[in-house]
């Protein structure tokens, strides 16, 4: 019985582990991060046009009507409210993608490693990038859900 450890698909098992959760933390954040900030910006966008119909600074019946008509137009159309959530949320998978910039190269690389570096490099780049992405892994882990190293709010 032959039970050689191959740590080639230790090691893409690891990138493709930490792709798939750092995957998954940018995509859940960025959503619910952009839908927040669209909120935001859809209410300081209406509150706007709000005070901005309500006075005004010539006395006029057809301007009223106009300013009447955008107001309608404008509060109760969904699209505003979908451009400002589109827009937000793309923003905001963008910020989230530059943060984890590290992880998604280590898991990457961990994953690719052995194609891109070449048949000499490849497999210690692979092997490399994959415990680099483990420790980061684990140093989240320990972090943010054990609270180790954590500062204590508390005191």
């Amino acid at each position: 019985m032959n039970l050689n450890f191959n740590y080639g698909h230790l090691a893409k098992a690891v990138g493709a582990a930490s792709i798939l959760a750092v995957g998954y933390d940018t995509i859940s954040n960025g959503v619910r991060n952009g839908q927040d900030s669209a909120n935001q910006e859809i209410g300081d966008y209406c509150t706007r046009v709000v005070i901005n119909n309500t006075y005004s600074n010539r006395e006029s019946t057809l301007i009223e009507r106009m300013k009447g008509w955008y107001q309608n137009a404008i509060l109760q159309s969904g699209t505003l409210s979908n451009f400002f959530t589109v827009k937000n949320v793309f923003l905001s998978m963008f910020s989230s993608t530059v943060k984890n910039i590290i992880p998604i190269g280590l898991s990457l690389s961990a994953l690719c490693g052995e194609k891109v570096a070449g048949p000499r490099f490849g497999p210690v780049v692979s092997k490399v990038s994959a415990l680099f992405a483990g420790l980061w892994g684990i140093k989240v882990l320990g972090t943010e859900v054990f609270g180790i190293g954590k500062r204590n709010y508390i005191d």
